[in-house]
Formats: C-alpha cells, sequence, structure tokens
C-alpha cells in the first residue's frame, strides 16, 4: 500500500477513502480482472494500520470503501468457487428469524452484526466477548470499543481496539452487544 502511494505521490498514512479506493482498484488490475480476496486485504491492511496506530478512515468512508468492493465483486468475471459473502440485509433477514430473548441466537446475532462490520474473522468475533469492551456514549456518538488480542491477522504484538457506532437499526452491533451485555450481567446475577 505505501509503495503504491508513493508511486501516485500520495502520502500514504493517514489512509483515505480516495487512496485505499486507487489500491483497491490497482489490485484488481494487477489481478487481470480479479476481486477475489480484496476484503481480506483490507482487512490485513486496516488491521496492521490500527496496530501501528496510523489512521483508519472513518465509518462513512470505510462504508463508501466496502460498498466499492462490493460493486468491483459484483462485475468480478473470473471463476469463483466461494459464495458471496453476507451483506448487511441479508444478516438482518437472518437475525431476525432469531429469538433474541434466547441468550444462544443473541450471542449468534452479536457475532453476526459484529463480524460484517467489522470485516473481521470468526475467531476475532467472540474472543472478546467475555472481556475488553467499553461501551462509549457522548452527545454526539454511540459506540462500542473492543480489544483484540491474538488472530490469525493480528499474531503478534499488543492488542489493537476496534470501534464500531451505533447507527439507526435494531440489528447493529451496537444494539445488540448492549441487549448481549444487559442480558450476561442479569443472568450472572440471577446464579
Amino acid at each position: 500500500y505505501s509503495s503504491f502511494c508513493h508511486s501516485i505521490s500520495t502520502a500514504p498514512f493517514p489512509p483515505t477513502y480516495q487512496s485505499l479506493g486507487l489500491f483497491v482498484l490497482s489490485l484488481v488490475k494487477r489481478r487481470a480482472g480479479s476481486a477475489k480476496s480484496l476484503a481480506n486485504d483490507i482487512s490485513h491492511l486496516r488491521t496492521q494500520c490500527t496496530l501501528n496506530e496510523l489512521g483508519w478512515p472513518n465509518y462513512p468512508d470505510t462504508i463508501r470503501l466496502r460498498q466499492l468492493v462490493a460493486v468491483l465483486k459484483g462485475e468480478d468475471y473470473t471463476e469463483s468457487h466461494v459464495q458471496d459473502a453476507l451483506r448487511f440485509s441479508s444478516i438482518v433477514k437472518i437475525i431476525a428469524t432469531f429469538d433474541l430473548n434466547d441468550p444462544v441466537q443473541l450471542l449468534k446475532a452479536c457475532v453476526f452484526s459484529i463480524g460484517q462490520n467489522a470485516l473481521l474473522r470468526g475467531k476475532e468475533t467472540t474472543s472478546f466477548l467475555a472481556r475488553d469492551v467499553t461501551f462509549i456514549k457522548t452527545s454526539h456518538y454511540s459506540g462500542v470499543a473492543l480489544t483484540l488480542y491474538r488472530s490469525k491477522s493480528h499474531r503478534s504484538g499488543p492488542p489493537i481496539t476496534v470501534e464500531f457506532t451505533a447507527f439507526n437499526h435494531l440489528f447493529c452491533a451496537v444494539n445488540l452487544l448492549r441487549c448481549w451485555y444487559r442480558l450476561r450481567k442479569f443472568t450472572s446475577h440471577s446464579l
């Protein structure tokens, strides 16, 4: 990523939507039109930027970057052997079938929403559930910060913190985590 940014005379850090978008487009071009593994490439880059405190685009720009990847994947004409990634609309349909009063189904809903929201792997979406969660509420911001330790894409070094911003939907990651921790607190006190 750094080499690419220097080749187009752009500062690589902090990453911006424009520099990341151009980088993603260059990856597709270099891969002869294939958009495979773009989400993994972005996830790895995000992890490294967060780990090294190099910054990351804000939430709206991250969503725009995901939309760019989705468009590129939709126009990928190379043969694929994997199914499409779940989109938020698909996850909403799945979560809508869950009984969110059931702790197991609520936990599944949290894992689905968190994984989709931050492009995290399965291990990363469950490693924090017992600890290392900080709910953030100010007059203009509501969210949650998760501390992640070891995973496939983060094997060494200090823990990294990933923040999720709340948005106006029942099944957003922040709202589901609030429900999970309320239920967890209630059930631990009733034992």
